[in-house]
């Protein structure tokens, strides 16, 4: 795979995360389309590479792996939406959060404008639909991981009009997923012409999440995400919010810092 990025002068993330939002995709819970279409464009082209130092074998084994491991684009999805993210840190007066994440204890965003400090609350619980009758809260981690950086760049929770199939995970239909979107536009700063969704009248999701608007408003921001158990692996999926308590500390810092308290 390294060799055949080196060979094709990069691969461009952006227009598969475009067409996946219009194919049921939100990029955080689901990536069946974006897997679909990152196959399409990387697996002739991998069984065409002729390059002596690798064996036919090792690149058979290369596609293999690539078309059976589900989900193999959500790693490349992250990334391209945390670049996104990185060109806003440090960013004077903004107050566009630039990060956020959680250990299975403590939720924590980032402010552009206060760069590496990291704002924390108690991690949130994930709330949804549990692959087995047998699992419950109890067996379940609070959020856990740094997926929700697609939700800075306007994925998962903020695109859920994209995708009605993942917002059913908590019981919502398409008017459910779409209204999810709408009041994620509450607290973002715009929304992202790049990439058009059919279902929410083609405009792009809602991006770039401003603490101000959230603390203003109340509206906490919504992340999609995998429940994670105690001992491991997953137990299910659905939907979070991200602490106030967050952004509370995060603004009370920013008055701080421009002398605003």
């Amino acid at each position: 795979m390294r060799e055949l990025v080196k060979q094709l002068g990069g691969l461009s993330i952006k227009p598969i995360l475009a067409k996946s939002l219009q194919m049921g995709d939100e990029n955080h819970t689901r990536q069946t389309a974006a897997d679909y279409i990152f196959q399409h464009l990387v697996v002739p082209k991998l069984a065409e590479m002729d390059v002596p130092e690798f064996p036919r074998r090792q690149v058979l084994d290369a596609i293999r792996f690539l078309t059976e491991t589900p989900r193999f684009f959500y790693c490349l999805g992250q990334g391209a939406c945390r670049t996104a993210t990185l060109g806003n840190r440090g960013r004077e007066y903004s107050t566009v959060v630039s990060a956020m994440g959680g250990k299975g204890v403590e939720f924590g965003i980032k402010i552009a404008a206060l760069g590496d400090r990291w704002f924390t609350a108690k991690a949130p619980y994930i709330y949804g639909k549990y692959n087995s009758p047998e699992f419950n809260m109890d067996m379940q981690l609070p959020w856990i991981g740094d997926s929700c950086t697609v939700e800075c760049a306007g994925m998962g929770g903020f695109a859920a009009a994209a995708s009605p199939i993942v917002c059913n995970l908590r019981g919502l239909q398409i008017d459910g997923a779409i209204e999810q979107s709408r009041e994620m536009e509450k607290i973002t700063v715009a929304k992202n012409g790049n990439y058009p969704i059919p279902t929410y009248g083609f405009d792009g999701p809602p991006c770039a999440i401003d603490m101000l608007k959230v603390v203003k408003t109340g509206i906490t921001p919504c992340i999609h995400g995998g429940m994670i158990a105690k001992d491991g692996g997953i137990l299910g999926a659905g939907m979070a919010r991200i602490p106030m308590e967050c952004f509370e500390k995060a603004l009370a810092a920013y008055a701080e810092k421009y002398g605003l308290a």
